[in-house]
């Protein structure tokens, strides 16, 4: 946190002395303009106005970005621990997004503080384009995690990605690639930055409610069936909780509130932008418009940082990787547990209680250990433990059971603090 806000101070230094460079001079009584032309509407280039949307887009957008690196260096440290689950790397895919939007959004901002005029020609369309591109693959990445969530939570379906979620994202930037094609003739020069041209027939803006429209539905279709889901599975729990249920079930369904929790965070940053399209369509195009629209755009990062933070934690604590050393682990909580149930129980390893949780890494380049049989049943939410089975047997090549197929090829001792409830695990040998 000390080297996020060591960042965050020297970004917004950097800002302050480009506003002393470049910014109004104090001896300028009228503001000098220019006139910015489309194809049936003109405005003319306020240097003060433009120098409040710029000053404003560049603040928002440096502190966007200090958020995001936090969060990639985050998530980078926590993926050379380990493999990096589902609600730990959407974060990551967002983060190097805002990252890209970062580079391409700001030099509007830049140029024109600099040079008291747009970018223009191919250069602005190029830009336009980019950024336009880059708000297609934000949404659509948005609906295809939902529609993952649910695919897996409701329909009970897990889909292969691949290696790095790659065929995720083939389709995703096709996709984008051929949905933004329609809208190359409207991009160019707006009021204060390079994105569409004003126009009574925009085919950018048309194309872009459409994708909104279209994504946004099947996130909310996505979200609320999964988070119905999630609830019924909730309640049904706390009917049968004596029963033997699925703890690891039970840790995804966190892990899944982790996810929606990211999702609607970026529905709500993309609906803070129709009042900006509606008004350019509409001819209605004040400077709060283009505020709104700025600070919407650099919101991003901001708010995954807070849900990271929140989720995560401030430290990345216990993130050694401990795929690899199944046996010592075993071998040390045997011995724990043997030293623990002779001295309760006057040397009898049938039935113990032990406040502890046996934690043992799953590794699928070697998922055969030898070992005796475990049975761990530990409650985390109070102080009664329930009781760990441990039965002497024969030593023989084991498997451990209850881990389900993934792309994550190991756990960490950090997973454990997702399970705020309870925690199950099972070998059998």
């Amino acid at each position: 946190m000390h080297l996020f806000s060591s960042i965050t101070r020297i970004s917004l230094l950097a800002v302050q002395i480009i506003l002393l460079l470049f910014s109004i001079k104090p001896n300028v009584v009228i503001a000098q303009t220019q006139v910015v032309v489309t194809f049936n509407r003109q405005y003319e280039f306020d240097d003060y106005q433009n120098d409040i949307v710029a000053v404003i887009a560049i603040t928002f957008g440096n502190i966007n970005l200090c958020a995001c690196l936090y969060v990639l260096y985050s998530a980078f440290i926590r993926w050379r621990a380990s493999s990096l689950s589902l609600s730990t790397r959407i974060p990551l895919y967002f983060g190097i997004l805002e990252v890209c939007q970062y580079i391409v959004f700001m030099p509007n901002f830049i140029y024109s503080l600099i040079n008291n005029q747009l970018i223009s020609g191919l250069c602005c369309k190029s830009i336009a384009y980019l950024l336009f591109l880059q708000i297609t693959i934000n949404m659509i990445l948005m609906a295809s995690i939902a529609m993952t969530t649910y695919l897996r939570i409701v329909k009970g379906k897990n889909i292969y990605l691949g290696t790095y979620d790659w065929k995720l994202f083939v389709f995703i930037f096709l996709s984008s690639i051929i949905v933004t094609i329609p809208s190359i003739q409207a991009l160019g020069p707006s009021r204060f930055w390079c994105m569409t041209m004003s126009r009574e027939i925009n085919e950018l803006l048309i194309d872009g409610f459409t994708i909104f429209c279209v994504t946004f539905t099947i996130t909310c279709f996505c979200y609320f069936q999964t988070l119905s889901t999630i609830f019924n599975i909730d309640r049904d729990g706390m009917t049968d909780c004596k029963e033997r249920m699925d703890r690891w079930n039970r840790l995804e369904r966190k892990a899944t509130r982790k996810i929606l929790l990211y999702i609607v965070s970026f529905m709500i940053r993309w609906l803070l932008l129709i009042p900006y399209g509606v008004g350019v369509m509409s001819g209605y195009d004040y400077i709060w418009m283009h505020i709104t629209a700025v600070v919407a755009f650099n919101m991003g990062g901001i708010t995954m940082l807070i849900l990271y933070l929140m989720n995560e934690g401030l430290k990345d604590r216990n993130l050694r990787p401990i795929s690899g050393q199944i046996h010592t682990t075993i071998t040390s909580k045997m011995e724990h547990l043997s030293a623990f149930s002779a001295s309760a129980l006057n040397g009898s390893p049938k039935s113990i209680t032990v406040p502890m949780a046996v934690f043992i890494p799953y590794n699928s380049n070697n998922p055969t250990f030898n070992c005796d049989s475990i049975y761990v049943m530990n409650s985390l939410d109070n102080d009664n433990y329930d009781g760990i089975h441990y039965e002497k047997q024969q030593q023989h090549n084991g498997v451990m059971q209850n881990k389900s197929p993934s792309d994550d090829d190991s756990f960490t001792q950090t997973d454990i603090s997702d399970i705020e409830d309870e925690l199950y695990l099972s070998l059998r040998c």
